[in-house]
């Protein structure tokens, strides 16, 4: 078997900012106060699945954004958006269910029947508001953590001090938070790396 070797001459770390945090602390890598003042607030994320349905529950785009509800702030169609076709054949539709920053932090330590007992009748009425009878066959509830900055770096990524560069990128960067964000801020690390001349195998940062 051959075996191949790269010589890194960069790298970017794109993981939630505490989590990166954590792993540059514990490395010795002295990380920016600007980038230890980012903050996150979790969302509480309710998976309706509906075996029977003939055809998607939502019609298009096949997402909407909640805006007078204390608890749900999204809802999209699985088969609207193509996943139930790579999930189950096509078959039946899925539900996806976000709930407000807000009312997430207060409920996130709760176990998970205490959460969807509180989650599932503001789903229900939701549903019902969309002129959605069915009844979903079965209920998942994911936690994320780390899931909307709340407070952003300004710049799109970071290089930290480092002897080869490391970049730090990901949505809290660039202020423009969720999935463009993240795009953008990578875009920016990828090129920031690319503009470094080569010095001794690796980057001279400060070039």
């Amino acid at each position: 078997m051959t075996r191949t070797s790269v010589k890194p001459t960069g790298f970017s770390l794109t993981s939630p900012v505490p989590q990166a945090i954590d792993l540059l602390t514990a490395s010795g890598i002295a990380v920016p106060a600007a980038v230890q003042a980012v903050r996150y607030d979790p969302c509480l994320c309710l998976l309706l699945d509906f075996p029977e349905a003939a055809s998607a529950l939502l019609e298009a785009p096949g997402g909407f954004k909640i805006t007078d509800d204390p608890a749900i702030t999204w809802i999209a169609s699985q088969r609207a958006k193509g996943v139930r076709l790579a999930l189950n054949d096509g078959r039946g539709d899925g539900l996806v269910i976000h709930t407000s920053g807000a009312w997430s932090s207060v409920r996130y330590a709760l176990t998970e029947t205490q959460i969807l007992d509180q989650l599932m009748p503001a789903a229900l009425a939701i549903l019902n508001r969309c002129g959605i009878t069915h009844i979903p066959a079965r209920a998942e509830l994911k936690k994320w953590k780390y899931s909307l900055p709340t407070i952003t770096v300004p710049e799109s990524c970071v290089v930290l001090d480092t002897r080869l560069p490391l970049i730090l990128a990901g949505d809290a960067f660039g202020n423009r938070p969720r999935v463009e964000g993240a795009w953008c801020s990578g875009i920016a690390a990828a090129l920031t790396l690319d503009r470094m001349p080569l010095q001794h195998g690796g980057h001279n940062r400060n070039s």
